[in-house]
């Protein structure tokens, strides 16, 4: 190979380099997005859960109340 034979192929695969490895970095910040997109939706779901939950203990919780305030007001 001639000097400017490896010169070229030098600069050629200097320039090849970055784009591979930002197409590498571009996979894998886009895994990472989803990853994180999932946790946050499992994370979302799981607040929903607890909060329905909460929501129905309270409810519980008032009508047993209630009943109770009935049941002394006006009897069984």
């Amino acid at each position: 190979m001639t000097r400017r034979a490896w010169i070229l192929a030098l600069m050629a695969s200097a320039a090849a380099l970055p784009a591979a490895a930002s197409e590498g970095a571009v996979q894998r910040a886009g895994r990472a997005v989803e990853r994180g997109a999932k946790r946050t939706g499992e994370a979302v779901e799981r607040g929903a859960r607890r909060t329905g939950s909460a929501l129905e203990r309270a409810a519980d919780w008032t009508g047993r109340k209630l009943r109770r305030a009935g049941q002394w007001a006006f009897g069984d």
